[in-house]
C-alpha cells in the first residue's frame, strides 16, 4: 500500500471477503447437515417403533383372525350360509383396515419426504443472510490500513 497500489490493496480485499463468505456458507451447510442427519436418526427411530407395533397388531389381527374362523366353523355348523355371509363381512373389514393402514404408512412416507424438500437450501441460507456480499470490500481495506498505521506508530 505504500507503492500507491491501491487497486491491488482493494482486489485482495475483495477476495478475502469473498473466502470469508465461502467459509461461513460452509459451515452453515455443514450445520445444516448436522441437522438433517439428527432429523433422519429420528425418523428412522420412530419408523423402528412404528415398525414394532405394526407387527404386534399384525400378530393379533392374526390371532383374532384364527379365532374368528374358529368361531365361523362352529356358527356354520348350526346357522349354515349366514355365519358364511359373516364371515365374508368380517373379511372384509379386515381388509379395509389394512389398506387404511397402508394409506396411513404412504400418507407419513409423503410428509417426510416434504418435509426434507420443503424448501431449497439455498434459499435458507439467503434468508438467514448467509452467502450474500454483507460485507464491503471497503471495509476490509480500512481494516488492512488500521493495522498498518496502528503498527507504524
Amino acid at each position: 500500500m505504500d507503492k500507491g497500489e491501491e487497486a491491488l490493496a482493494v482486489e485482495v480485499a475483495e477476495r478475502m471477503v469473498a473466502l470469508q463468505d465461502d467459509l461461513e456458507a460452509e459451515r452453515a451447510i455443514i450445520s445444516e447437515y448436522d441437522a438433517s442427519i439428527e432429523k433422519l436418526r429420528g425418523a428412522i427411530r420412530g419408523t423402528d417403533n412404528q415398525l414394532r407395533q405394526l407387527k404386534q397388531q399384525v400378530s393379533v389381527v392374526k390371532a383374532t383372525e384364527s379365532a374368528q374362523k374358529a368361531q365361523s366353523a362352529v356358527a356354520a355348523r348350526h346357522s349354515g350360509q349366514n355365519s358364511a355371509m359373516s364371515s365374508a363381512m368380517e373379511s372384509l373389514e379386515r381388509i379395509k383396515e389394512r389398506q387404511q393402514l397402508n394409506s396411513a404408512q404412504m400418507q407419513a412416507a409423503d410428509d417426510m419426504a416434504a418435509e426434507e424438500s420443503g424448501s431449497s437450501l439455498e434459499a435458507r441460507l439467503k434468508a438467514a443472510g448467509v452467502g450474500g456480499q454483507n460485507r464491503k470490500a471497503d471495509d476490509v481495506l480500512a481494516r488492512l490500513k488500521a493495522k498498518k498505521n496502528a503498527a507504524q506508530e
